[in-house]
């Protein structure tokens, strides 16, 4: 009880002597069209589930609203673009099942694909907003973590049991914090969880016998779940997510890392627990030298959970090029900053009839053709100091520094063609053709405007049957 005292003491003068600091979301201009501006205007407000129980990415909060990164990154779309949302909480799968057949719900605030896959289908899934690595939390006293094929896994209902995982040894609980105490009291062995969750949940509760190991597979990328499919929405949200930069997420993380109280009270231990207090006060010299010392460590300790806050992956978890939020960052700053008698290019690029490459061969093949498509983009622009980036599904974006003419240009969208046809030939795959819209730019201008005309000309592409790239200024 000591221990558990001083542990909660020290975390008071930690927040007292290192308060985290919010920072100020940037603003950021959104590219509508008229009829998606239109569309905002008269659109009811959007219907938002909110999954508890996964903090500190969407769980209730203590006023029973909603909290966590899914509800802020909510907040900035609706700052951006005008959108209305309101919200209700999914407890389990069986509320899910049960709004699903009450058309009461529009999205989901935090949907994986490891939920998609188990009880919370959706129609289709957003580029991920925030990307997390896996963490394997076992029990303390397990010896032997590299065979854990006949433990009890700690599942969460509604998400799809990884890869590995004996069904018959799945237990089953309805919160990451519940599989947590399981593991912690010995109820279950062991279980998977993202490294923010794992963070949030160890430092709220001070779980003493989990320990934590790195997985380097089936990492965590957190998206919104479309439930009703309307494309008019799809469009709006998905920009404004686009729009969100690394500054921004790094803000909306370290404010849902920051916003954790702890359930004992220093008060309620000194009027439940007089006697060891007043043991204490007899031995004021010894109790501040230890104070100092745990305070020292509890620092240590608490720096380190809460770097796992600050880490957001800049890689898209598939390919290893630069995620959404990372690529537009990136050449937002490019293209909004290009010097004076520079000029550069901008690629937007997409799979012809990946659909049909699913369907066909299945979704292995189908990842298996865009991380081709990403090796062959890196081999070939990385070169020419390229930047480089999946856009979310088969769409990628290349930003190229000094193209200085059209016939560069072009130059290069020929040679990328060429390797993606000599990719068809090798057999190791079904074969496949790109569609490529290109822009070059010459002077400074606004990033949403350089996205807005690539995509026309990649538009263009698309309608001129295909495997071809159009060049903006040939439109």
């Amino acid at each position: 009880m000591i221990k558990k005292f001083l542990y909660i003491l020290s975390l008071s003068i930690l927040a007292a002597f290192f308060p985290l600091q919010s920072q100020a979301l940037e603003a950021a201009s959104l590219f509508l069209t008229p009829q998606e501006a239109e569309y905002v205007k008269k659109a009811p407000p959007v219907r938002v589930g909110y999954i508890d129980g996964v903090a500190p990415i969407s769980y209730k909060g203590e006023n029973g609203l909603p909290q966590g990164v899914a509800k802020e990154v909510l907040d900035l779309i609706a700052a951006r673009t005008g959108l209305r949302f309101t919200a209700l909480f999914i407890n389990s799968t069986e509320d899910y099942k049960k709004l699903l057949e009450e058309d009461s719900i529009d999205i989901v605030a935090a949907n994986a694909k490891q939920y998609a896959k188990g009880g919370y289908p959706v129609k289709e899934l957003s580029a991920p907003y925030l990307t997390s690595k896996t963490v394997v939390y076992i029990r303390g006293d397990i010896d032997n973590i590299d065979d854990l094929s006949d433990r009890s896994y700690a599942a969460i209902e509604g998400s799809a049991l990884p890869s590995g995982v004996n069904p018959d040894k799945a237990v089953y609980f309805t919160t990451r914090r519940a599989a947590l105490e399981a593991v912690n009291s010995g109820k279950a062995d062991y279980g998977f969880s993202n490294e923010f969750s794992i963070a949030y949940y160890t430092i709220k509760y001070g779980y003493d016998n989990i320990l934590t190991v790195p997985h380097g597979k089936e990492g965590r990328e957190y998206s919104i779940g479309y439930v009703s499919g309307d494309p008019m929405l799809i469009s709006v949200m998905n920009k404004a997510l686009a729009s969100i930069s690394n500054n921004d997420m790094q803000g909306i993380v370290l404010r849902a890392a920051s916003y954790i109280k702890k359930d004992i009270s220093i008060y309620a231990v000194l009027e439940k627990y007089s006697l060891e207090v007043t043991m204490i006060c007899s031995a004021l010299i010894l109790i501040l030298s230890l104070l100092a010392y745990a305070a020292f460590k509890n620092m240590v300790a608490y720096r380190k959970s809460s770097r796992a806050f600050y880490h957001l992956s800049r890689t898209d978890i598939l390919t290893g090029l630069n995620n959404t939020g990372t690529q537009c960052s990136i050449a937002r700053d490019k293209i909004e900053n290009l010097p004076a008698g520079s000029s550069a290019a901008l690629l937007l690029i997409d799979i012809d009839n990946f659909k049909s490459i699913n369907d066909s061969f299945g979704h292995y093949m189908g990842d298996q053709t865009l991380k081709t498509l990403a090796s062959t983009l890196r081999q070939l622009f990385a070169e020419k100091d390229g930047v480089i980036g999946r856009m979310g599904g088969d769409e990628f974006s290349v930003y190229l520094p000094h193209v200085e003419s059209k016939e560069e240009l072009s130059a290069l969208c020929s040679l990328l063609y060429e390797r993606i046809r000599l990719c068809g030939e090798s057999g190791g795959q079904p074969p496949f053709t790109i569609s490529a819209g290109c822009l070059r730019i010459t002077e400074a201008m606004s990033f949403d405007t350089a996205y807005k005309e690539a995509d026309i000309a990649l538009y263009a592409a698309k309608n001129c049957n295909k495997n071809c790239f159009v060049d903006f200024e040939d439109i």
